[in-house]
């Protein structure tokens, strides 16, 4: 596979280990709240399992970068098609980056576990609370798709875009993470992520506005006060006030 030799699980503990030493080094240097239950993720990882396997990407779409996931309480695995991943994207030099990104994610993830995914459940409440008529919207484009065997009601709903939030903030913070270290090819890959049906590039969309720290403060300090809907809607006002700028 690209002259790659095939991965085991001792490469993934020792992949593990390494993205959270970053993480904890991003987070010390750059004073943010990046992983907030860190030493006991770290705790909690340290007894975990770790695993190669092959399974076909969750999502839909070609740039979901869908090669890691987290299975509650401490097991991450890398899926063996990460050896192809330059095939499958049509990148050259980026695997050595991906699978790191991937992992990083996937550590945050557990991260929120251990935490009780208080981020979650708190802006799942949100969106119930005070996104009713967004959601009541959502349903019917849901029915309307024969989607309802899946989602069947607005509970659900509520819950895949809260989740969908959280995807967000984690790929976020990788991307902090790992641009603090220098890593290459990570602008490639995170420009893959534009075209996500809700970007987590819509962050760097806000940070270049607010700033790091200031996009950090409202994924901390806004929890159940704050969704996907709140942050497509400052993006959108961000670049419509940038393009005014630049009209006559």
């Amino acid at each position: 596979m690209n002259g790659r030799r095939e991965l085991n699980s001792n490469d993934v503990q020792e992949i593990v280990v390494e993205c959270i030493d970053r993480i904890e080094n991003a987070q010390i240097k750059l004073n943010l709240p990046i992983c907030l239950n860190l030493e006991k993720t770290k705790e909690q990882l340290h007894e975990g399992f770790f695993k190669i396997e092959s399974f076909i990407m969750r999502r839909t779409g070609r740039y979901r970068l869908e090669y890691a996931s987290f299975k509650p309480p401490a097991t991450i695995v890398v899926n063996s098609r990460i050896l192809t991943c330059e095939k499958d994207l049509n990148t050259i030099g980026v695997y050595p980056s991906l699978i790191r990104y991937c992992v990083t994610r996937e550590v945050l993830k557990a991260d929120d576990y251990v935490g009780g995914n208080i981020m979650l459940n708190g802006t799942r409440e949100h969106i119930l609370r005070d996104h009713a008529d967004k959601l009541e919207k959502g349903m019917q484009i849901v029915i309307s798709n024969e989607g309802g065997e899946y989602i069947k009601d607005l509970e659900d709903l509520a819950y895949l875009w809260a989740n969908q939030y959280v995807e967000m903030v984690n790929h976020y913070k990788s991307y902090v993470v790992l641009r603090h270290h220098k890593i290459p090819k990570l602008d490639l890959i995170w420009n893959l992520l534009k075209d996500e049906l809700f970007s987590p590039t819509i962050f760097t969309c806000l940070e270049n506005h607010f700033g790091t720290r200031g996009v950090f403060n409202i994924i901390t300090n806004m929890i159940g006060r704050y969704c996907l809907i709140e942050a497509l809607s400052e993006s959108k006002k961000i670049l419509d006030e940038n393009v005014s700028k630049y009209v006559i």
